[in-house]
Formats: structure tokens, sequence, C-alpha cells
């Protein structure tokens, strides 16, 4: 039986929990006509020559542990089998296993396995690590993903998403707290809050919040408290209810404003007339799309340059643009930045 391309990447793509190397080895090669077009011209073979138990291991008897795996982007492994023109298995070296009793785990090299079994090989080059005994499977899990985070982490092809993914799997304490966040703001990451709404964009956040118990924060201009954030991704997903993500942007630069709202403002404006009045303007016909209140933010001041085109466009009176600009210190060209780009 075989299957499209896009099927298979998209499963791909969304693994969740622990698979077999080879299983998945499988599903590739099941795509209809892939290896008579897709790697009609790399050959197949077994790329570390014969067989010995001691340096070698069957695909078949790997597993991998998604929870803290970086996801699986199938085109891409496929573009890059296709221009280096083969697996190399001296470039690739070994990859790295932990023993949990009886069965092993890849932690750092899922994405050779799966180029060698796409290229033909049964068996990979290894490295082993035994767990001791006394441990759980969620502690065995955790030390995984911190040597995972520390071979990866500094290479930058790792997303920030994906790091943050492998923080909670051992349970770091800032990323549990910045998770608890996005689970009260009702939005995911990298599949850690699937009830949630997908947050479009991660690093800006991770870089800019502040939680309500961190009192050596001095609430600075590129700086968001937690309690707005969560108000801001309330508002957003009511207001703009049928789109598939939360702008991060968008998330930061209203959380911005609804903080100043409360903690600046004499005369504060209700959250629920804040969001009436959004509601008001964004859907006007045709409606206005998230990106409408960010593309012509500045790259320098995202946070604040977004909160002012809020503060202009979206609250008029109700928030004034001026007095708001000296609150946030954005300056004249700024302002005047701002408007070229509109």
């Amino acid at each position: 039986m075989t299957v499209k391309f896009n099927e298979v990447a998209g499963r791909l793509a969304t693994l969740e929990g622990t698979h077999n190397i080879q299983d998945l080895v499988n599903l590739i090669l099941s795509i209809a006509n892939f290896n008579k077009e897709t790697l009609k011209n790399i050959e197949r073979k077994e790329a570390y020559g014969p067989f010995d138990e001691r340096v070698h291991k069957l695909l078949k008897d790997i597993l991998v542990d998604m929870t803290y795996q970086r996801r699986v982007r199938l085109r891409k492994l496929i573009n890059k089998l296709i221009s280096e023109g083969s697996f190399n298995p001296n470039a690739a070296g070994h990859i790295d296993i932990a023993d949990r009793g009886d069965t092993s785990y890849v932690w750092d090299g899922l994405r050779r396995c799966l180029m060698a079994g796409i290229t033909g090989s049964t068996y990979i080059a290894f490295s082993r690590m035994v767990h001791h005994a006394g441990k759980s499977q969620t502690q065995c899990q955790e030390d995984e993903a911190k040597l995972f985070k520390i071979r990866n982490a500094e290479s930058e092809k790792m997303k920030p998403e994906e790091i943050f993914k492998s923080k909670i799997c051992y349970r770091e304490p800032q990323a549990m707290k910045l998770l608890e966040v996005l689970k009260n703001a009702k939005l995911d990451v990298e599949n850690l809050n699937p009830q949630g709404k997908k947050l479009g964009g991660f690093r800006l956040l991770e870089e800019s919040l502040q939680f309500d118990d961190d009192d050596n924060s001095h609430s600075k201009n590129n700086r968001v408290k937690e309690s707005y954030v969560v108000s801001a991704s309330n508002m957003i997903q009511e207001v703009w209810y049928d789109e598939p993500q939360v702008s991060v942007y968008l998330l930061c630069g209203l959380a911005k404003l609804l903080q100043y709202n409360d903690e600046v403002l004499i005369h504060s404006n209700d959250y629920n007339e804040l969001k009436e009045k959004m509601r008001d303007v964004v859907h006007i016909v045709p409606k206005k799309r998230q990106t409408e209140f960010t593309d012509s933010r500045l790259n320098s001041k995202p946070i604040q340059s977004i909160a002012y085109i809020l503060a202009k466009n979206i609250f008029g009176e109700m928030i004034s643009a001026s007095e708001f600009v000296q609150h946030i210190n954005i300056s004249e060209d700024d302002i005047d930045n701002i408007e070229s780009l509109n």
C-alpha cells in the first residue's frame, strides 16, 4: 500500500509519544513512487559495512521518544539527501542511544537514523549510555532531554520553541512557569497545550515576559506582565475567533497597552469596553486581520510600536497615543518610521 508524500510528511511533523525507527522508515518508503522518482539518483545500500553488534544497532531495535525531540520535517531530510547525492556514514558518524532497561532510545541522531534507513541501511553505528537500573521511565526521559538540549541548544538550526519543549520535558523551572502562562492564556506551543490556539511565534514572548511574582523586574518598556498576556490573548481570540493562530507580536503589543491602561491611566478603561471597541474596528467590511496591526512595527521596538499602532488606530480617544508614546519612550523619529510603513 502506498500513500502520498504530504500525508506522510504531515504525520511525521506531528509525531507524539514513542515510535520504532524502522516503522518510521517503512512509512516513508511507502510513499508512492518514492524510490523511482524522489531518490532515483541515490544508491540504496547498507552504509556501515558488515554488521557488528558491538558497534552497530538494528533500526528495528531502536525507539525514539518524541516528548523532547524536534519535529521531523521530511522535505528537509529528502532535500539534504538529494543535495549531497547520498547518505555519508563517515560524515554522519554514530548516533547516541540510551538504554532504559532492555529498550534502546535514540536521544541524538533521529534524522541520521531516518536518512540511513531511507537509503537502504537496516542498522547504524551507535554510542551507548545506560540508565541506572533504579530510574523510572520519567527520570530516564528527563535525563535524555537534558542531554539533547545540551547537545543541540547552541545550534542555529534549533528553534526557540524546540528548546523550550526539551526544557519542559526535564521540568526546568522558568520553562514550567512560562508553560503555565501559556495554559492560562489558552495558547499552544509545540503541542504542549493542545487545547489552546497556536501561538504564531515564540521568541518575543519568551524574551519579554515578566512573571507576576518577579519582584526584581521594573516593568521596563519592552517587558509585559503575565496577567496582561493572558488578558490580551483572551481578547485577541474573541475578536479574531476565525484566525488559526495568535500573533506573538499582537499579543505582546496589546498586553503592553492593557498594562498601561491599568497601571498608568488615572481613569482606566474597562476591559470589556476595550474589547468591544477592538471588535467594532476589526469587524468592519472587509474584516481586518491581525497582520494589519503588526506589519508596520519597528523591529527594534516591536512591542512599543505595535502598542502605539493599537492606541492610535483602534482605541483612539480611549487611550491617548501621544501620552502613551511618552510613557513607553517612542521618539518622533520612531513614529515617522511607523507611519512610513503603513
